[in-house]
């Protein structure tokens, strides 16, 4: 599932986007989960979705929302956020769960959330030999810099 998805449902040049913009460590990783898209899993790799439990469950909800049905309630925060964007604006709901509801993945409300995610990051991390990139020189690997950087995107949205 995961290579499925970082091939087929993240910008190839999403890293080099975020470097060319200036972004550093904190702000990267906010660059790289809001250009993820969960659609697209769902969409594209399917099959490699359902043989994890973890995205399975992930997909599950986003039917139950877009169905207006109750979701599972193994993340709530982001549950109810995401419900709260599909009320909002239909239009936008993708770019209204990137801004207002990706927190509730990294801030411990799913912890099946950031197991994918984190695997996710972790792939494209070792592809892209993510702690040397010059916006990032990081002195650690990529488990330690997925820690630091979902711990400072976390801090900078609760601030």
């Amino acid at each position: 599932m995961t290579r499925c998805a970082v091939a087929k449902c993240l910008p190839r040049d999403v890293l080099q986007k975020g470097e060319s913009m200036g972004l550093k460590m904190g702000d990267m990783f906010a660059h790289l989960v809001e250009s993820f898209d969960l659609v697209c899993v769902a969409t594209k790799c399917t099959e490699e979705c359902k043989l994890c439990d973890q995205c399975e469950y992930a997909l599950q909800q986003m039917a139950a929302l877009i169905n207006g049905e109750e979701t599972g309630g193994l993340c709530p925060k982001l549950e109810t956020c995401s419900a709260n964007c599909i009320k909002e604006d239909l239009d936008r709901v993708l770019q209204c769960i990137g801004k207002k509801c990706n927190i509730h993945c990294y801030d411990g409300d799913c912890p099946s959330c950031v197991g994918v995610a984190r695997r996710m990051f972790m792939q494209v991390c070792r592809e892209q030999n993510m702690p040397s990139m010059a916006s990032i020189q990081f002195d650690g690997n990529c488990t330690q810099l997925f820690r630091e950087m979902s711990n400072s995107y976390v801090m900078s949205r609760t601030n």
